[in-house]
């Protein structure tokens, strides 16, 4: 579990146990977890939120011997499905602009390059170190997964890194302090970025879709893709890549259309 999700549930715990901290788990049945899941459906997060740890509480109780074993009765419980767009990669125009505007060496440009560069989520990016670089790459051992992966650098990337200043142990300090980033403080300097340019239906997190479907477009396998972007999961870099290899396909299709004709 990354540190992230951990501050998000200790955040969500306090708020449980104000709300049923007072209830005995042994006597908490399915429709009492629906209801609780539905009645803060207007705060999506929130209510899947709930649902995740009651689950895990509810494991805790029977390990405890406060239920038999098998009646936890968060287990099936579905969680709520947003209605907001899929993730998209962002557009070429966007990387274009968003290149044009801020210049190499910024903390902006740089970060922007890393997380596009090497496919990886921003909190392990903010991590990384000068002294993680090595062969032409740089070592990553992710928060969510704990797995350990060297990324070899995109020519963007290098050309980033050679007109960042080493002013910080860290790749992308924080400007004001040279400290490591925070999460939310990169996040939010990241979101001002994408404004100045109309760019805030793309976030961060899809310059990762955005760098597995550069290397779906390159040719590169699943296996190959997994390798750089560290994704656990073939069916989330199949959802990622998808559209650019069906455009790339379609093309191809259509050169060969051509030749027989």
């Amino acid at each position: 579990m990354s540190l992230r999700t951990v501050q998000d549930y200790d955040k969500e715990l306090d708020a449980l146990a104000a709300r049923i901290g007072y209830l005995d788990p042994a006597k908490m049945q399915r429709p009492d977890v629906i209801r609780l899941r539905d009645s803060n459906a207007e705060k999506l997060r929130f209510a899947n939120y709930c649902i995740q740890i009651v689950r895990i509480l509810q494991e805790v109780a029977i390990d405890l011997g406060w239920r038999p074993s098998g009646s936890n009765p968060v287990k099936g419980v579905s969680l709520l499905k947003s209605n907001t767009p899929d993730r998209e990669p962002w557009p070429e125009d966007k990387l274009t602009e968003f290149r044009s505007t801020f210049d190499l060496g910024t903390a902006e440009r740089t970060l922007f390059e890393m997380l596009l560069g090497t496919g990886q989520r921003i909190g392990d990016v903010l991590k990384a170190r000068w002294s993680d670089i090595r062969d032409g790459g740089v070592d990553v051992v992710q928060g969510k997964t704990k797995a350990k992966l060297w990324v070899s650098w995109t020519d963007d990337l290098c050309a980033a890194l050679a007109a960042t200043p080493r002013v910080s142990v860290f790749i992308c300090p924080n400007p004001h302090s040279l400290s490591q980033w925070t999460y939310f403080r990169g996040a939010d300097t990241m979101r001002t970025t994408r404004k100045s340019i109309s760019a805030l239906p793309w976030d961060l997190h899809s310059l990762r879709y955005t760098a597995t479907a550069e290397l779906a477009r390159a040719g590169c396998s699943d296996e190959e893709i997994q390798a750089i972007t560290g994704h656990k999961s073939v069916a989330m870099i199949r959802k990622y890549a998808g559209p650019r290899r069906q455009i790339a396909q379609a093309k191809k299709a259509r050169e060969r259309n051509k030749k027989k004709t």
